[in-house]
């Protein structure tokens, strides 16, 4: 059966690279739900992880001119996380899958993509070089969820490329952005002449 996505396709890939058989459907639903439990343990930590980091950023952006955006940002960052939280609890009622179908492993890097374009879209609606402190806080942040996510997504190659992909296009993209100009002196200037007269007086005084 050919893969219908490319979810599937990078699935099949991997099937391959470690040298599974592509055609024994029960080995790789095994290997699937594998997979998928991997996932399902870390995701308490890692939903709080997300909500816990999208608060601060959150406290630090009400204070600049983007805090309606922010409002909107972490409603959605909130609401994605609950997804994944109802989705855990409910799992802890039932049985320890031994098989997984590729559905589970589409919807894993599904919910991966979904929280890895709302950190990706925080460097460009975030980051100010007025604000140091709300930029250190968005910086910090996707630094730290890129580094937890390389780690939790680790079993499932299709879910960390698609969190790592929209991280890096949005922080290339703000790096790309121009910043403002740097007002310099003019040729043959000090920096005295520039001052207010206030300023002169007190420092002759």
């Amino acid at each position: 059966m050919q893969p219908k996505n490319v979810i599937e396709r990078i699935g099949l890939a991997l099937d391959r690279f470690l040298e599974l058989d592509v055609n024994d459907a029960q080995l790789r639903a095994q290997v699937r739900a594998q997979q998928v439990n991997a996932i399902v343990r870390t995701t308490p930590v890692m939903m709080f992880g997300n909500l816990l980091l999208g608060v601060l950023l959150l406290i630090m952006a009400m204070s600049s001119p983007s805090w309606i955006l922010a409002i909107g940002w972490f409603c959605t960052l909130s609401l994605v996380c609950f997804v994944g939280l109802r989705s855990w609890w409910k799992s802890r009622s039932m049985p320890k899958r031994k098989y997984a179908s590729s559905r589970a492993i589409t919807r894993a890097a599904f919910h991966a993509g979904c929280l890895g374009t709302l950190w990706g879209v925080a460097p460009p609606f975030f980051f100010d070089v007025h604000q140091s402190e709300l930029s250190s806080v968005v910086a910090v942040s996707v630094v730290g969820l890129v580094c937890a996510a390389g780690f939790v997504l680790a079993t499932i190659p299709q879910a960390v490329v698609a969190f790592f992909v929209p991280v890096v296009l949005g922080s290339r993209r703000r790096q790309t952005t121009p910043s403002p100009p740097i007002q310099t002196l003019p040729s043959g200037a000090s920096t005295s002449e520039t001052m207010p007269p206030s300023i002169q007086c007190s420092l002759i005084n």
